[in-house]
Formats: C-alpha cells, structure tokens, sequence
C-alpha cells in the first residue's frame, strides 16, 4: 500500500486503516483482505474441480460454434486451452484460470460477443464464475 493519505467520515488510512463506523466496499466476489503480509490461496474441492473441468470443455465447446474475427478466435482459444490445461493438474493455480477466463470474456466483449444472450456458454460460463470466485455481472 502506498502512504497516499485518504480521509472520509467512516475511514483513514496512511499505511494503517482506522475505521470508525460501517464502510462499504462494494461488490466484492472471491476473496478480500486488509492488512500487511497477507498471503491468500484459493482452494477447490475435488468435487468442484470436477465440475469446473466439465464446465470448461462445455464452454470451449460453445466457444468453437461462435462467428467472430480470426484473431480474436486464436486469442480465445489460447485461453481456454491455457484454462483447461491448468485445470487438469492434480493441484491448479485457479487464479490461473481466473485470469485466463477473465481474458476471454473480455476478449468476447471486444467482439460484441453478449454471452448472456448464447445459450451454448451462458450456463458453462456462469458455472466457472461461480467455481473460480468471479461475479457474473463480470460477464453480462
């Protein structure tokens, strides 16, 4: 954290945060901290993992049925392969997976490509959203 100084009624901090009433943070989907040193390691059932491959290839597998420029395909194929991948190791880094699904939908955007409006990867989608620790306001 920087030494930038930043004061409102509820919340000060400098290099330490003082709170004096309710904040507010938003939105906040997966994990959050405050504090120095903090490690935090996202981690999934086999169970969950299981799902999250299965969901995976389902999304690949609507992917591949999309129209849209060949870059962005080569991009977005990269990624999920990259996705899928990670997500065939005994012990995945999911924000490895996060970040590579992350970049597909916002691959997807740049496209025009509107994923609550394609069956064939809204339900896989939100599905590895929800396994990874993303909100699906992300994607719609």
């Amino acid at each position: 954290m920087t030494n930038k100084k930043y004061s409102n009624e509820n919340a000060r901090w400098s290099t330490r945060i003082t709170v004096d009433g309710n904040v507010t943070l938003g939105d906040v989907s997966g994990q959050f901290a405050i504090g120095k040193n903090i490690t935090q390691t996202q981690s999934i059932s086999i169970t969950d993992l299981n799902d999250l491959r299965t969901s995976l290839f389902d999304f690949q597998n609507g992917l591949v049925k999309l129209d849209f420029p060949a870059e962005d395909k080569d991009i977005v194929k990269g990624d999920i392969n990259g996705a899928i991948k990670e997500a065939k190791k005994d012990k995945p880094v999911l924000s490895k997976i996060k970040d590579r699904f992350e970049n597909i939908i916002s691959t997807l955007k740049e496209t025009g490509t509107v994923i609550k409006d394609i069956s064939e990867i809204c339900e896989p989608a939100k599905k590895i959203a929800k396994l990874i620790g993303i909100s699906t306001s992300f994607f719609v």
